[in-house]
């Protein structure tokens, strides 16, 4: 299984990059997910952009 997420710059409404994750079949208990971002490189070192796998990871990690 994998997700696919948009990130975005909300107040410009431009689109700045991706994150994609692939998830085991076998849940996080069978190994960890392998998570990729790309983000363009005019928003590269914005500090929004950069951050936006972290909720991502989050929620691939499940309830604690």
């Amino acid at each position: 299984m994998w997700g696919n997420w948009v990130v975005r710059v909300r107040a410009a409404g431009t689109v700045a990059g991706t994150v994609q994750a692939t998830l085991p079949a076998g849940g996080p208990a069978a190994r960890p997910a392998e998570v990729a971002w790309v983000v363009v490189r005019a928003a590269a070192m914005e500090p929004k952009p950069r951050a936006a796998w972290r909720p991502c990871c989050t929620r691939l990690d499940g309830p604690s």
